[in-house]
């Protein structure tokens, strides 16, 4: 009795697992996936990630994480320490014109309106660049090839729509080169066959527009190449 007593408590324990395991449903976790980035009907703002008009929603920057100098993902900048570069950047030097000469200020040169007082306008270039009886002068200031029988036109540009390039700056690189024995003070009026830099910041090509052209330049020419020079408010 004792036998079928105990096979009777077995029988019942295995009845209630299978039911208990049938009545409970195994269920897996089920996490939505996140909406992909949308930008609003207006304009949104990167640096506070909020947008305004439109729809309301906010501009879903890209985070720029600077890691070790630069955007993570991406290089770090050019050091700007390739020789290159600084030429481009910093142009050819020379020592500024006696007096008040072609300072569109009329007023004496000093080392600082010399570096930073005066820009090229090239918008006056190109205005002066239609007339023929300018063609021989602006083409001594900025040839167009070595032999500065005509000029460039329009604003300052290589081909790509840079100045990086070897053809930046078209005096240095197509002005006849100094002859041997030529003071250093006066190897400003000559190329040197290098243009890749920005005729904007070449002070040689400058001071040629600042004396109005060279020695053999008439008098009344002088004045064309001076009114392209134009001052800057803040420094002058």
């Amino acid at each position: 009795m004792v036998a079928a007593l105990s096979k009777q408590m077995s029988t019942l324990q295995t009845s209630t697992k299978k039911t208990l395991t049938s009545t409970v449903a195994v269920t897996t976790p089920h996490t939505p996936s996140a909406p992909a980035p949308q930008r609003g009907g207006g304009k949104g703002d990167r640096n506070t990630n909020t947008g305004r008009g439109g729809r309301g929603q906010p501009y879903n920057a890209v985070p720029r994480v600077v890691v070790g100098g630069g955007v993570s993902g991406l290089p770090p900048p050019n050091s700007r320490s390739d020789p290159r570069e600084r030429t481009y950047f910093n142009g050819r030097k020379c020592a500024h014109p006696d007096g008040a000469t072609g300072n569109p200020s009329n007023v004496n040169w000093t080392p600082e309106l010399w570096e930073y007082g005066i820009f090229v306008d090239f918008d006056e270039w190109q205005r002066l660049g239609v007339y023929d009886k300018l063609t021989t002068l602006l083409a001594q200031a900025r040839p167009s090839d070595d032999t500065c029988s005509n000029h460039r036109v329009g604003r300052a540009k290589s081909d790509s729509g840079t100045l990086s390039n070897k053809n930046g700056c078209a005096y240095c690189l197509f002005r006849p080169r100094a002859p041997a024995g030529t003071a250093e003070a006066d190897k400003w009026m000559y190329g040197t066959g290098q243009g890749a830099h920005s005729p904007y910041r070449c002070q040689c090509f400058i001071r040629f527009l600042a004396e109005g052209g060279g020695p053999d330049t008439p008098d009344k020419h002088r004045p064309y190449l001076q009114g392209i020079l134009l001052k800057r408010f803040d420094k002058q």
